[in-house]
């Protein structure tokens, strides 16, 4: 029976049931005790018996949470498999939400071994990146623009596809601090249109929960470490922003520096399913009186601009040990 030499070795051994690695010793081998994973993990085991075959590999798929491709079983004759390597995965979901933002990432994908399909009526798209041992698979979808549809897609990406990391991108009207061609990753989010005011809240306050979400600090380190990224706050509402005085007056009551249409509704449902997010942000207009025709201007050259920030984060996030604890 032949197998691939880069993906496993396979000698014939001569029965010995007395010699079956007992399970103790079989995690220590795999480097699994305590916590502690090899990189490359090396798996190798007897396999004398199906059953505790069987036994051994689920125990450490269960343990690394991770799935072996197959379980071979010849004849109940004795081999000795050496899996090389083993891949650890994390699932990276991204939310676009329109046609043009989200084309330059579809062009990008389409360079990958891709995955092409509809998720719950939204495009999307699919690929794996990997390096020494870990792998990042990632989930882009045209949400829809507006709260309710970048809320559902996240929604959707947690909990059909275990999203591990959820990203947004795309582009935003400056309030204070930002030009055009700028880009900004948010460092907190809020709603700016959630108005319970008549009940003696603040504006965009919610009774009982929090309403200024957090990014995760540690994918906002690494994006930032792309020349020219700025942070700050992210204010979101159902509306696309194209007044002077509302704008002045968001700025004043929320301390944003951008305004967009989905963020902090994403990041609401990643902060109630405690999975680390990030928006990345580029600027297409000034949020005031000439903002539409900026916006439109911007929006459709679908540069690839936020894609190339996007590709230079993933590959710090396969090199980032904090990432893979």
């Amino acid at each position: 029976m032949k197998r691939k030499a880069a993906q496993y070795k396979i000698e014939r051994r001569e029965a010995q049931p007395h010699a079956f690695i007992e399970r103790r010793a079989l995690l220590r081998k795999a480097g699994l005790l305590m916590g502690q994973v090899s990189t490359p993990l090396q798996c190798a085991c007897f396999l004398p018996f199906p059953y505790y075959a069987k036994w051994a590999f689920e125990k450490l798929g269960a343990l690394t949470k991770r799935r072996l491709n197959r379980i071979i079983y010849l004849n109940n004759i004795n081999y000795f498999i050496t899996e090389e390597l083993i891949k650890v995965t994390k699932t990276v979901g991204i939310a676009f939400a329109d046609s043009m933002e989200y084309l330059p990432f579809e062009k990008y994908a389409k360079n990958k071994n891709f995955v092409s399909e509809e998720r719950r009526g939204n495009k999307s798209i699919e690929f794996t990146l990997s390096e020494n041992g870990r792998a990042l698979k990632i989930i882009g979808v045209e949400c829809g623009i507006g709260k309710v549809n970048a809320a559902s897609c996240v929604s959707f990406l947690i909990s059909d596809d275990k999203a591990d990391f959820i990203l947004n991108a795309g582009l935003s009207g400056a309030v204070t601090g930002l030009r055009k061609e700028d880009f900004v990753a948010g460092e907190s989010y809020i709603e700016c249109d959630f108005d319970l005011t008549p009940l003696g809240l603040k504006l965009g306050e919610k009774p009982g929960q929090d309403f200024v979400y957090e990014a995760d600090k540690t994918l906002l380190e690494l994006v930032t470490q792309s020349k020219g990224i700025k942070t700050g706050r992210l204010g979101t509402g159902d509306l696309f922003l194209a007044d002077e005085e509302k704008k002045k007056f968001f700025l004043e009551t929320f301390g944003i520096c951008a305004f967009d249409m989905e963020t902090a509704a994403i990041a609401s449902v990643c902060h109630k399913a405690k999975v680390p997010m990030l928006s990345l942000r580029k600027i297409s207009d000034d949020a005031g009186d000439a903002a539409s025709d900026s916006y439109r201007e911007m929006n459709d050259r679908a540069e690839d601009s936020l894609t190339m920030v996007l590709d230079s984060l993933f590959s710090r996030m396969l090199k980032c040990d904090e990432i893979w604890k």
